[in-house]
């Protein structure tokens, strides 16, 4: 919906107005900011059992059930920016 609303404004009296101010935050009803998302991701990951680490969409569920509706690409997304590499390769052997 944020991309077919980008770039399309509301002229009215008061102004013109994006209309992507209309729509929603995409984490759902829980207002958090970009960074706050990031700082959460990268909390669950640094708290997870290193032999089993969690996966995109396990992490994915895990945020759901807090209320932050988001795919697991933007899991993914949010992981690769912050410089954490896949499930696979943070799998500590002992």
């Amino acid at each position: 919906m944020s991309r077919a609303l980008r770039g399309k404004y509301l002229c009215c009296p008061r102004g013109t107005i994006p209309l992507r101010k209309f729509i929603s935050s995409p984490v759902g009803n829980t207002s958090i900011t970009n960074e706050g998302l990031a700082q959460k991701i990268n909390g669950l990951i640094e708290r997870e059992d290193k032999q089993l680490p969690l996966s995109d969409q396990q992490i994915t569920e895990m945020l759901a059930k807090s209320g932050f509706a988001i795919s697991r690409r933007t899991v993914a997304k949010y992981r690769i920016n912050l410089g954490i590499p896949n499930a696979f390769a943070r799998r500590s052997e002992k």
